[in-house]
């Protein structure tokens, strides 16, 4: 504890976002920080593939392969889920991705179910501020109700109370005791402002979209197998879903030519290694 007061405590965060974004910037000219976050074919990404203008049919239903935050497995049944279509409904997806007990075996049921929608169940801290101050609590008995649940304390007796006298619907009670964590929206909306752009240039500047991705994913790229066309990738990507117990090294390797199988659909194509052309680094255009 004396070390406490006079000692620089510093938490840095690894990011590779904003690498990517001065690497795309690098490579189009455009500057991310002018890019529209209402830009109707980047949005179409999260609910279809209508934006990739592929030339050859694959079997993925959703355009956010290699985009940040929204490009996993668990990320994509989300979307299929909620069928967002507008940016504030990526915030409020980060947000329920990133809380603890407030997706699976909560929100995703309310959804399921129709007694629900993206819009009204519990995904950000500041949402649910806003939901109860908005039915008409006090702000300052509702911020520390909030705080409790964000915790994961529940709802004390009066706080319950409180909640059926402002008339919250009893789903959204019992939510909030199921909740053991929830997230902060700023933190979501500056994810989702990040792979939005990044969202971006996978529609309007592809080639430069999937060299920023496989640089970024270096390790897990097999060269040989990208090279060999689309075919080689497909029965690869086939042959490590059929094994019984993948490696870890093997299930990234699969995510990595699931991307490198879009590349082949939407019609461009990968040349080997090149002495003279080739970055020691980065993919190059």
């Amino acid at each position: 504890a004396s070390m406490h007061d006079c000692l620089v405590k510093l938490d840095i965060l690894g990011h590779d976002n904003p690498t990517s974004l001065k690497r795309l910037e690098n490579m189009t000219g455009v500057n991310p920080i002018l890019i529209q976050l209402n830009d109707e074919k980047t949005m179409k990404l999260f609910s279809d593939t209508s934006s990739l203008n592929l030339k050859t049919k694959i079997d993925k239903d959703l355009g956010t392969l290699g985009v940040p935050e929204f490009g996993t497995n668990f990320a994509m049944d989300m979307l299929r889920d909620t069928k967002p279509s507008k940016f504030e409904h990526l915030v409020r997806l980060s947000g329920l991705a990133h809380g603890t007990d407030v997706w699976l075996g909560n929100a995703q049921d309310l959804i399921k179910n129709k007694t629900a929608n993206i819009g009204t169940v519990v995904s950000t801290r500041d949402d649910m501020l806003n939901d109860l101050v908005g039915r008409g609590m006090e702000e300052a008995f509702a911020l520390p109700l909030m705080e409790d649940v964000r915790k994961g304390k529940g709802l004390k007796p009066e706080y319950e109370q409180a909640m059926k006298d402002v008339k919250t619907p009893v789903w959204y009670i019992e939510s909030c005791r199921k909740i053991k964590y929830i997230f902060p929206k700023a933190h979501a909306v500056a994810y989702c402002i990040m792979s939005f752009r990044i969202a971006y240039f996978k529609v309007h500047y592809p080639l430069a979209f999937y060299a920023d991705y496989f640089t970024n994913k270096a390790f897990g790229f097999d060269a040989i197998v990208a090279c060999g066309g689309l075919g080689r990738t497909k029965d690869r990507i086939k042959l490590i879903r059929s094994l019984e117990k993948p490696t870890n090294k093997e299930l990234d390797e699969a995510s990595v030519l699931d991307v490198v199988e879009e590349v082949y659909a939407r019609g461009f194509n990968f040349l080997p290694v090149d002495i003279y052309e080739s970055d020691d680094a980065i993919f190059l255009i």
